[in-house]
This record gives C-alpha cells, structure tokens and sequence, in this order.
C-alpha cells in the first residue's frame, strides 16, 4: 500500500510547480472561463500522469500507452491551447485502447 501512495504522490507533487507556469490557475488577468479550463486540463494531466505512474487504469498498461498518457499529461499542464489539444489525443486513444481490450471486463454492477 505505501509503494502504491507513492506512485500516486509522485503526480501530486508537480501541483506547487503548475501554478507559477500559469498564472491563470490562480486568477491572474483570466475570465472564470479561462481558468475553469486551466483547471480542468490540469486536473486530467495529473491524472494521467497518476495513470502512467501506477501503471494501470481500466486495465494494466502497456509500455507504449504509459509513454503516451506521460506525454499527453506533460502537454496539458503545459498553458496553451494547442498544447491542450495534443495533450487530449493521447488520453482518448488510450481511453479507447482499454476500452477495447479484451483485457477489460465491465462491470455489471
């Protein structure tokens, strides 16, 4: 259990070096629209990052989909929408290839 916190805590720990690269997740000169988007890509590139650390998701994770969502999480923390856009990418072609799996059973619950 304590390996498994630490893996997670490793994406909780960039969340104080977020803040200064983009002012706008604390208010600075944005709409309330702007930094609900800010807050949100930040939020799903934690998560990615959470999911390619731990190694699992809706199913384990294959070499090539950790190396993605690491790359798509690094791309949605960064500001910017493009970044933001190529950052998505990933996440949805990973959704999908769990999705997909045969590896993954929903459950009936």
């Amino acid at each position: 259990a304590g390996v498994m916190a630490r893996k997670l805590a490793r994406a909780g720990c960039l969340v104080p070096y977020i803040c200064p690269s983009t002012p706008g997740l604390l208010r600075i000169d944005t709409t309330w629209l702007d930094t609900i988007h800010i807050a949100v890509t930040a939020c799903v590139g934690i998560f990615m990052l959470s999911f390619a650390s731990v190694g699992y998701w809706m199913g384990m994770l294959a070499w090539w989909q950790r190396l993605l969502l690491i790359v798509g999480a690094v791309l949605l923390i960064m500001p910017g929408i493009y970044s933001d856009v190529l950052g998505i990418v990933p996440f949805v072609l990973v959704y999908f290839t769990q999705r997909h799996s045969s590896r993954y059973e929903p459950s009936t619950t």
